[in-house]
């Protein structure tokens, strides 16, 4: 987790958003290579994989360091580990969408311009119910220096990319703009990319934000449960005694000699 700094994760997230819409523009839609199954979805599928997993790594570090009187500091990283991990099965099989088309069909709703943002207003949710969770363990948050700066820049992204999908979310922005059909569809194409490339940036800035708090504790703890620890450590005994193994083989073949 090392490599995902700031700096380092959103300018991957910029060139990509950047490739993509290029390649998009050769097939006639920006958003080309942010649909379902394709490379954008891909990218922030993994992207939140990685967020729970390093969620996960730190829920391991503040359970092996647990101490009377801290109470159950671990949950936090327990409960964010599991919504990152069901945000990237939504986000790869449009979970929330499923949801939105679900209540449409059970309460017999009528398609309108509110009722087709029901998904937009589920993703809103999800932040919310993150806040509420963060909220309510925010001395286990503040415990971690600079982590709150990055979850409450990754949540204003958030709301901006719900914002603009909402926006783009049908054909109202054209004729809000008071725009012909032609300047209305650039537009709307527009602000479907900035959602697009909203999301990636809230996901980039998330990452860094986990990973440095992954950082910051393997630095406090001085302890590492993780399989790449164990192998650098089996490594290391493994050079440590062939060294000293080369070193008696030559003391014997020098007694010999």
């Amino acid at each position: 987790m090392h490599h995902f700094t700031l700096w380092r994760t959103v300018s991957a997230a910029l060139c990509f958003a950047l490739i993509a819409a290029i390649f998009g523009m050769a097939e006639g839609d920006l958003t080309d290579q942010f649909g379902e199954g394709k490379s954008g979805t891909l990218l922030s599928g993994l992207m939140l994989a990685l967020i729970g997993l390093a969620s996960f790594r730190i829920y391991q570090i503040r359970k092996s360091e647990q101490r009377a009187g801290d109470g159950r500091p671990e949950t936090l990283w327990l409960l964010l580990a599991l919504a990152f991990a069901f945000l990237c099965l939504d986000e790869s099989f449009q979970i929330h969408e499923g949801i939105d088309q679900a209540l449409h069909s059970i309460t017999g709703l009528t398609e309108t311009a509110l009722t087709d943002r029901i998904d937009d207003f589920i993703i809103l949710a999800y932040g919310l119910i993150g806040v509420a969770i963060l909220f309510f363990h925010r001395r286990e948050v503040t415990r971690i220096p600079g982590l709150s700066r990055f979850l409450i820049a990754g949540f204003a992204l958030t709301v901006l990319q719900t914002g603009f999908d909402a926006l783009s979310n049908g054909d109202e922005l054209g004729g809000w703009l008071g725009l012909g059909p032609a300047r209305a569809a650039i537009v709307q194409d527009l602000a479907s990319l900035t959602e697009e490339i909203l999301k990636l940036l809230a996901e980039a800035v998330l990452l860094a934000g986990f990973a440095q708090a992954l950082r910051h504790l393997r630095d406090v703890d001085g302890s590492d449960p993780t399989f790449e620890a164990r192998w650098h450590s089996h490594r290391s005994i493994f050079l440590h005694r062939r060294a000293h193994g080369s070193g008696r083989d030559r003391e014997s073949a020098g007694k010999k000699g």
